[in-house]
């Protein structure tokens, strides 16, 4: 008998029937496939014949050699077909009988093998319905895979050009705007790769603030324990501009728990300082008498001005006399000539003394103050030379009034190390600190 021919559906090899004995090719249904092409056979199967499949393909046992079998030729004696065996002779046959016995058997063999050998059986040729499915999903795979590069292509463009405007904010340090941004940019695309370059930039930009604000706000602290006011304001202002409501907070609530220590007042380079009587840096009172803020007479400069109370017309022992201080960094060195805006009522109330860290400066000639019950500058002592103090070295000193007779008044201070300075008015500005 022939063997049957098949073809493989997808790569159309050539299959013999004996290949599907030996597990180098598999039928199923009207499907024929390679042991190559075996594996896209399943994709294509519904699941009770693909999980027969797969257990013919576990079965198969590869054997070497070709997949195809040697088609018979004629006169070969084909293996299905047994020897005829020859009936025994008749005792006393004629020659003429064994001859003609003889040429049946070899006409029926010969009939056999034309028969056998003559016949074809059906070539079984490729489904063309499963060859055009599989084309029809590669083509969908395709286009579905040019939507996708073109769709990453446009969110990279949007994304670079959302960058650009982040950095934008970023540059001018408003922080928050930039987050806004961001946030609103979060809704255009609903992708992961889109949310996750949105959250990636968010945390990037909210780093920013958070690393500047620990320096920042240390020194608006320094800053307002000297009573730097204006380098408070600045830092205030830079962090109000994030527009990041925690931070602002945070600081604001710091800078309240700081209690302000104020420096000391500074010399400019021409030896020249000047300091409100009421903005003393510290004071000692002595019994029922201390230097008291007051608002009188009127025309003080400043918040105020200082007054020896109570007022007993009462002159005050050196020894037991209330002290008020002031704090100055002095850059030159020398003479200092001491001027002081004060009043008093009467010639019981127009006399103080002073001096430069803790020691008065000549007791026997006290300053001497005019009695007219109005503002006015003098640096003149008892005996009618000028005020004045040695500063020996440059650096912070402290310059201090005592109380000689209660009821004095003073309402600013200038040292300077000019001898002929010319005072006028309510005086030069005060100093910075």
């Amino acid at each position: 008998m022939g063997q049957e021919i098949l073809y493989c559906y997808k790569c159309s090899t050539r299959i013999m029937g004996t290949d599907l004995d030996k597990g180098a090719a598999f039928q199923v249904g009207n499907r024929t496939a390679c042991k190559a092409c075996a594996q896209e056979l399943l994709d294509l199967l519904p699941p009770a014949e693909r999980e027969m499949l797969r257990a013919r393909m576990s079965r198969a046992t590869p054997e070497k050699g070709g997949s195809s079998s040697r088609m018979p030729r004629a006169g070969d004696t084909p293996r299905s077909t047994a020897r005829v065996a020859l009936p025994a002779p008749a005792q006393g046959p004629s020659k003429k009988m064994l001859l003609a016995i003889g040429g049946a058997v070899l006409l029926v063999i010969l009939l056999a093998v034309l028969m056998s050998g003559g016949r074809e059986h059906p070539v079984a040729q490729p489904d063309p319905g499963i060859a055009e499915g599989v084309e029809r999903e590669a083509a969908e795979r395709r286009d579905r895979e040019r939507e996708a590069a073109r769709a990453r292509d446009v969110a990279s463009r949007d994304f670079a050009a959302l960058e650009a405007q982040v950095k934008e904010f970023q540059f001018r340090e408003e922080f928050k705007k930039g987050l806004d941004l961001l946030a609103g940019a979060r809704s255009r695309r609903g992708g992961a790769d889109w949310q996750s370059v949105i959250d990636r930039k968010d945390k990037e930009l909210r780093e920013i603030p958070k690393g500047l604000y620990p320096g920042l706000k240390e020194k608006a602290l320094d800053a307002r324990r000297r009573d730097a006011g204006a380098e408070v304001k600045v830092v205030e202002d830079r962090i109000a501009k994030w527009g990041l409501e925690d931070l602002a907070a945070d600081l604001k609530g710091s800078l309240a728990a700081v209690v302000i220590e104020p420096g000391p007042f500074r010399e400019s380079a021409e030896g020249l300082v000047v300091f409100e009587a009421e903005n003393f840096h510290a004071k000692v009172d002595v019994g029922e008498h201390a230097w008291t803020v007051v608002a009188e007479p009127p025309g003080f400069e400043g918040k105020g001005a200082l007054q020896a109370l109570p007022n007993t017309n009462t002159p005050i022992e050196v020894d037991k006399s209330p002290r008020v201080d002031w704090k100055v960094n002095f850059v030159k060195t020398g003479v200092h000539y001491v001027w002081i805006r004060c009043a008093a009522d009467s010639g019981t109330d127009d006399s103080l003394f002073f001096g430069l860290d803790g020691v008065k400066a000549d007791p026997a000639n006290y300053f001497a103050i005019d009695a007219k019950k109005k503002w006015l500058w003098s640096n003149k002592l008892r005996n009618s030379k000028e005020a004045k103090i040695d500063v020996t070295a440059p650096g912070v000193h402290t310059f201090s009034l005592w109380m000689r007779e209660d009821g004095a008044a003073v309402d600013r201070i200038v040292l300077t190390a000019q001898p002929k300075y010319p005072v006028t008015g309510g005086g030069p500005p005060e100093s910075g600190r």
